[in-house]
């Protein structure tokens, strides 16, 4: 009698750790995205499908632990394109860029995960276009000393070059244009390759 107890015990306590595995827990909560206005240059779509994000991690990089929240059916979307996948991020209300975790090998799948009439097959190139997706300080020393001179979210970077790392090596002819610099350091940028509308 005591070990039907036991054995009854364990199988409710190992569904209930079960039960505490799934849902909002693996994928953390529904993210509130923020406005989309300074991206009006650019495409969007909806998602059709919930997608699990990632969130910046050093310049140019990103991180998911599966804690990072989730994007919701109906979400709108910045929509991307790299290595002739599609890809795409979401802004929180914070102005936190997100980006939706995808199959590395097929990238998001349009009309499967996501609708948008400007996704067409002749923009799906191998890059996308680079763009800030949140203001960005930029400096003229690699140890981020002098005056910083800040992008805005939605810059387009064009004659672009990029060297990651803690502190990332940045050239770009709207840096050199609006800040004066023809290389450039920072530590918090974080880019898209964006595809207009």
């Amino acid at each position: 009698m005591v070990a039907r107890a036991v054995l009854s015990t364990s199988i409710v306590l190992l569904g209930l750790a079960v039960l505490g595995c799934s849902g909002s827990d693996s994928g953390g909560d529904a993210v509130e995205t923020g406005s989309l206005e300074q991206f009006s240059a650019w495409c969007t779509g909806t998602l059709k499908v919930d997608i699990e994000l990632s969130e910046p991690s050093g310049p140019g990089g990103w991180m998911s632990s599966g804690k990072q929240g989730v994007a919701k059916a109906g979400t709108t979307i910045l929509v991307g394109s790299d290595w002739n996948k599609w890809e795409g991020y979401v802004i929180r209300e914070d102005g936190t860029p997100m980006q939706l975790n995808a199959d590395h090998d097929k990238g998001l799948v349009r009309d499967t995960d996501f609708t948008a009439a400007c996704a067409t097959d002749a923009k799906l190139t191998d890059w996308g276009t680079m763009v800030l997706l949140q203001d960005t300080t930029f400096f003229p020393a690699e140890d981020l000393s002098g005056t910083g001179c800040v992008l805005k979210a939605g810059t387009e970077l064009t004659s672009y070059g990029f060297y990651g790392g803690n502190t990332a090596t940045v050239n770009a002819a709207e840096i050199e244009a609006q800040c004066g610099l023809a290389k450039a350091y920072t530590k918090d940028m974080v880019y898209g390759s964006l595809i207009a509308k």
